[in-house]
């Protein structure tokens, strides 16, 4: 029952064109995000404040073939009133190999999850994980540590008059680790996913869509079966309007999600339920760039989930906010941004308040 750190960190390529562009130079980026949610409870409000480290790295091995490496770090403080939690460290650090063949039409991805955030965590770490791992609530980083992983991907893509069509499948296998201290050898169960990507351009309008299905293995604690997440399906439509004085950009996705299994120690079933509700998303963003080396504008996200048939009813969050960025004669490109956000969840019972705010800085060498 796990929501993945980071999402797309290690995500399958599906552009037509291929994402690898030789005689790129490398690049890097480091961004720092400050997230406080305050939950409003009876008798007392639940407070958690994340402060999360992002390092992203981009190297060209050779012609047709690039490295990326994510490594994230973050410290979460959790405060219920009469007890404070405290849960930090640095996460699982991510590699990604890709490889174009067959004249940018198929590309190839070989991703490494290495071992390197903390496991055997202890009670007190649960209370942090419990809250990082609600799905209304929105934090960059949900979890540390996990077993060694590998992940293999291939994409196909070609040009069909003024559409552009992607096809891939993607298999990522986690190895057993220790999760909680005294818990044992737990061992995810393994995932497959099949995305199919269409693009097109409607007058100045660049738009994406894209379908995904996924599904898991079976989750087994000491080699027995303990969960077993429901099957995924996700749809998303990204819209682009990038003019010389400004740039807008929508997103629109919905995650449709089935029941998953619980399994008590004899292996019998203790539940069919959704574990993760339905989730509707939309998010906009407009960038004036006519004043330049500055850009600057508004955003907003809505997010809409049908809510757990286990754990917290339906929710609703809204964010306003704005960002301001700057090119420098370096290189270096600098992004200020922040939003506030506000909302319910389960059903009304839980108020919900919290921000975000973020620094960002990216250069080509």
């Amino acid at each position: 029952m796990r929501i993945m750190i980071l999402t797309a960190a290690l995500a399958v390529a599906t552009q037509a064109q291929a994402q690898i562009v030789d005689g790129r130079p490398p690049a890097g980026s480091v961004r720092f995000i400050q997230t406080y949610w305050k939950q409003g409870l009876d008798p007392s409000d639940l407070t958690t404040t994340q402060t999360a480290s992002l390092l992203t790295g981009y190297v060209p091995v050779r012609p047709g073939s690039e490295l990326r490496v994510l490594i994230a770090a973050g410290a979460t403080h959790l405060d219920a009133g009469s007890c404070d939690y405290d849960l930090s460290g640095l996460a699982d650090v991510r590699l990604l190999y890709s490889h174009v063949v067959r004249d940018g039409r198929v590309l190839l991805n070989f991703g490494v999850n290495l071992p390197t955030g903390p496991t055997e965590l202890d009670v007190e770490d649960y209370f942090v994980m419990d809250v990082l791992t609600r799905e209304f609530l929105l934090f960059p980083l949900r979890r540390l540590g996990e077993g060694l992983g590998v992940s293999v991907a291939g994409s196909w893509a070609t040009v069909s008059g003024p559409y552009r069509l992607g096809l891939s499948a993607g298999y990522r296998v986690t190895g057993s680790y220790e999760e909680y201290d005294g818990m044992g050898s737990y061992d995810p169960g393994n995932q497959l996913s099949l995305q199919v990507d269409i693009q097109r351009s409607i007058r100045e309008i660049a738009l994406d869509a894209t379908v995904e299905f996924a599904t898991h293995g079976v989750d087994r604690l000491h080699g027995d079966r303990i969960y077993s997440q429901g099957k995924q399906l996700s749809f998303s439509v990204d819209a682009l309007l990038d003019r010389s004085a400004y740039a807008a950009k929508a997103r629109l996705s919905y995650v449709a999600r089935g029941r998953s299994e619980a399994f008590d120690q004899e292996e019998e079933l203790l539940y069919r339920l959704k574990y993760y509700g339905d989730q509707f998303y939309l998010a906009g963003q407009i960038t004036w760039q006519n004043r330049p080396p500055w850009q600057f504008g508004p955003r907003f996200l809505l997010q809409i989930n049908e809510g757990s048939e286990v754990r917290h009813g339906p929710s609703r969050v809204l964010g306003v906010g704005g960002q301001v960025a700057r090119q420098f004669d370096n290189g270096l490109f600098l992004t200020l941004e922040s939003i506030l956000l506000n909302g319910s969840a389960d059903d009304g019972d839980i108020d919900l308040f919290g921000f975000q705010c973020g620094l960002m800085l990216a250069r080509a060498f």
